[in-house]
């Protein structure tokens, strides 16, 4: 990049910066009371805090926002997924170096203190709470990255609400649950894959696992139209963009039932 598009690109960013509306942690709350998100439940979070305008403590603003709204017993859980290192050929995932992929919130996030994250190299999460540690425990050993055995499972079980801060709902992580849940024959790679993994001690073990079948296109929209339908999917204005919410035992129910009556209903045509 040359020192004249790199200058534009910053002065972009400071005017995107002044002119963006301000969203406060009030308003990150407000959004969940309107949403109607249940305060004793666990949230699962995808964010793009650009979607929404400007955080004057970025993503410190969306935790205590989402803090406030809560019990004072309310766990936070995020993706941190590696999946891109991986696909480049890296097999060694240590949990407490190895970075998120999926936004600069997930890596802040991951290492904040008291948060837990779980040990799988493609598809962990972080979580802060009280039930960190049963929600992350054992991911490692689930036959699918979001399967049975995974923290997206444990969250759906517990009707976990997920939100979406300005991220679109392509990121919905959790159909992959689904997927797993069903045994869609697209899913998994035909054969495992060896990986180190490097627990929060430093302990290291090997691990053979599946991972996800790449190249596989998604269709999305009939599953959030179906959602949106049964009221399970809602959504409400903040700053320039939208909070989305999805309840998760309902996401479940109806994600898994449309894809036992076919196996193919979240593949794109």
């Amino acid at each position: 990049m040359t020192l004249k598009s790199n200058l534009k690109k910053r002065i972009k960013g400071v005017l995107r910066e002044l002119f963006a509306p301000k969203i406060r942690a009030s308003d990150i709350q407000k959004g969940l009371e309107v949403l109607g998100v249940p305060k004793d439940k666990p949230v699962l979070v995808h964010s793009s805090l650009s979607g929404l305008g400007h955080l004057p403590s970025g993503p410190q603003t969306l935790l205590d926002g989402i803090l406030a709204h809560l019990d004072p017993q309310g766990n936070i859980v995020l993706p941190t997924h590696s999946w891109n290192l991986m696909n480049r050929g890296l097999r060694t995932f240590n949990v407490r170096e190895t970075p998120s992929c999926v936004g600069a919130v997930t890596e802040w996030f991951r290492k904040q203190p008291g948060v837990i994250r779980s040990l799988h190299p493609t598809h962990s999460v972080a979580a802060m709470g009280p039930l960190s540690e049963m929600i992350t425990k054992g991911h490692q050993d689930a036959v699918a990255p979001c399967g049975e055995g995974s923290p997206y499972s444990r969250l759906l079980e517990l009707d976990a609400t997920i939100l979406f801060f300005g991220a679109p709902l392509d990121t919905n992580t959790s159909y992959h649950c689904c997927e797993g849940l069903v045994g869609v024959p697209y899913l998994l790679q035909d054969e495992t894959v060896d990986f180190v993994l490097i627990d929060q001690k430093g302990c290291s073990s090997t691990k053979q696992l599946f991972l996800h079948r790449s190249g596989v296109p998604r269709n999305l929209d009939g599953m959030n139209e179906g959602l949106e339908q049964r009221k399970i999917l809602a959504k409400t204005k903040i700053g320039r963009g939208l909070i989305h919410s999805i309840r998760g035992r309902g996401f479940r129910e109806f994600v898994c039932a449309e894809l036992q009556a076919d196996p193919l209903f979240l593949v794109r045509n």
